[in-house]
């Protein structure tokens, strides 16, 4: 329930440190018989004396309520502790009475002592050896084991470690094997695991704030402590999502909302990295190295990014220009924009009123708003312009 460390102080110029941390045992500390939840030193008086300021690191673990005695583990480790073993020992009592066979010497009537002292000898020593000799005119049987279950032994041997670990880890599926559905009870068992693990650490580390981090900066301040603002030991026990997931679910909702670049470092585990540290990029072709290199400038990077999307299109073909070619180009702008404002107007006014994200979701029910008849008109025109084109040039030749 307690571990109390005695600090061995010392100088490294005119700044104070720890030399060293020294555990002690529990044997030299007490109770406070007008406290019980305080620790003290055993000196022979009955109350104990204190510690002494910044001399001592003095942990008392709380996994129960209570006063110091019995907030720790030992009262509610004892007593299947003490089941345990004695199974274990009454178990391997059994198997040395029931598990081995029995050894009978015979002797004739008339033997004498020595003969006796010979006899029980070569029994007692034959099963270990496998060999021996006896006077002649006796002899040594091995009888059958004597049956027996080792059932009842084993049982409470179990039971003795299924409730150790409950009270020290919260379950017992994460250091044995269980039957049907034990991974999915496994998994339920490891977050008990984890919940009782940062309880651990955050007791400890108030204990190091408290003892250690405080004293080094009381001893080496010269100017007011402000109590709101002291250095602090922190666990790190979060621990990183599926980064599967959290790429799939971000990739989906960054069409709708803004997601900062921290919570996702900090979702997926992936730490900022430091000025002129060298930065992993995907291969960008089948011939192209990753890039490893030092951050580039925003302007030379964008263009790189240019370079290597141009290098992945196909070659641009163009043919030369045609009567075709003048014949679009003549038709005035605000003629395409009075056809095309109709198709894109439902999409445009649900992307207002409702988001990016809720209007690419409903694009089929938008679909059926679209009035296309200008656009139609319109392509139907220079289709039949094209055709009657193609017409004349046959003609013509």
């Amino acid at each position: 329930g307690y571990s109390c460390m005695e600090i061995e102080h010392g100088m490294l110029g005119k700044m104070h440190i720890i030399r060293a941390i020294r555990w002690r045992d529990s044997g030299h500390f007490c109770l406070n018989p007008d406290d019980l939840s305080e620790l003290r030193l055993r000196d022979g008086s009955h109350a104990g004396v204190a510690f002494q300021p910044f001399g001592w690191v003095v942990h008392q673990s709380r996994s129960r309520t209570g006063y110091g005695g019995a907030t720790g583990l030992v009262r509610t480790l004892i007593w299947p502790f003490i089941f345990k073993n004695y199974s274990v020992r009454d178990l391997a009592e059994f198997l040395e009475v029931y598990g081995l066979p029995m050894k009978v010497g015979k002797y004739p009537s008339g033997a004498t002592p020595e003969q006796k002292s010979a006899l029980m000898r070569a029994v007692m020593d034959i099963g270990r050896r496998t060999g021996g000799i006896i006077p002649a005119g006796m002899s040594l049987e091995f009888q059958a084991a004597a049956n027996g279950q080792a059932d009842p032994f084993e049982t409470m041997i179990s039971w003795g470690e299924r409730s150790i670990s409950k009270a020290i880890l919260g379950g017992t599926l994460t250091t044995e094997a269980g039957d049907k559905g034990a991974r999915s009870l496994g998994e339920v068992h490891n977050e008990v695991r984890r919940e009782i693990r940062d309880s651990d650490l955050r007791q400890l580390a108030a204990t190091l704030n408290r003892d250690l981090v405080y004293p080094l900066y009381a001893l080496n301040t010269a100017h007011a402590i402000d109590i709101r603002r002291l250095p602090r030991i922190c666990f790190q026990t979060k621990e990183p999502g599926d980064i599967t997931k959290i790429t799939s679910a971000v990739m989906q909702l960054s069409t709708g909302m803004d997601i900062p670049d921290p919570w996702v470092r900090e979702q997926t585990g992936i730490p900022q990295p430091a000025p002129g540290e060298a930065i992993f990029r995907v291969r960008q072709s089948g011939n192209e190295p990753a890039q490893t290199d030092k951050e580039m400038p925003p302007e030379k990077q964008e263009k790189t990014e240019q370079t290597a999307l141009a290098a992945r299109l196909p070659e641009a073909k163009s043919s030369p220009r045609d009567e075709l070619d003048d014949m679009g180009d003549a038709v005035p702008a605000r003629r395409l924009q009075e056809a095309i404002d109709p198709v894109l107007e439902p999409v445009i006014e649900a992307i207002r009123t409702r988001g990016l994200a809720e209007a690419l979701a409903d694009l089929p029910a938008l679909y059926r708003e679209m009035d296309d008849s200008r656009l139609m008109t319109l392509l139907s025109d220079a289709m039949f312009a094209a055709e009657m084109k193609g017409m004349l040039d046959g003609t013509g030749d």
